[in-house]
């Protein structure tokens, strides 16, 4: 029913303590079992699939290589947790200017400081995460990883991995602050 996109944006969630249960007595609780954290690090690490290049892409355009990478599903994974975190502050204006009674300018917030808040800590749990586990995830790993590779074209899919994931660890970093 769902992608391996949305599977891993939603173990993402739940290891970033985003995870909900409806209880018995129909309350809705976060989920804080331990065991159930730590399956969700594993399935979004261990089935967040692998980056893929489009050879046929980089013969027919004579593009770089790594341009004609696709990301894995862990990368779309992580966007679209992004994206839901985000969603609710992303177009609106964060401040405007009214005139004070004496004729003066003031900057006034238009979104309430606990809901920036909010997502900043969310985003900021994403960032210690994928910090905590970049080790264990291909893209983040670094050079180290580059030695499990078995083909240049599992080289060249690493590297376009390791940019797009490179890039969405900055967005995060860049709205946190």
């Amino acid at each position: 029913m769902y992608g391996r996109g949305e599977t891993t944006a939603t173990a993402l969630a739940v290891a970033c303590g985003q995870g909900l249960d409806v209880t018995s007595d129909a309350r809705v609780a976060k989920i804080t079992d331990p065991e159930i954290l730590e399956y969700a690090r594993k399935a979004f690490i261990d089935f967040g699939g692998r980056a893929t290049l489009n050879e046929n892409s980089v013969v027919d355009n004579g593009s770089s290589a790594i341009d004609n990478v696709r990301p894995s599903p862990r990368h779309e994974g992580i966007a679209l947790y992004i994206s839901r975190l985000v969603r609710s502050i992303w177009r609106a204006p964060l401040i405007r200017e009214a005139v004070t009674p004496l004729g003066g300018l003031v900057v006034l917030p238009t979104v309430p400081l606990s809901k920036l808040q909010i997502v900043q800590r969310d985003l900021t749990q994403l960032q210690e995460f994928l910090d905590k586990n970049k080790s264990l995830i291909d893209g983040l790993a670094g050079p180290e990883a580059l030695g499990r590779v078995a083909t240049k074209q599992d080289e060249i899919a690493l590297q376009g991995e390791h940019r797009a994931l490179n890039a969405l660890v900055r967005l995060i970093l860049s709205v946190i602050e």
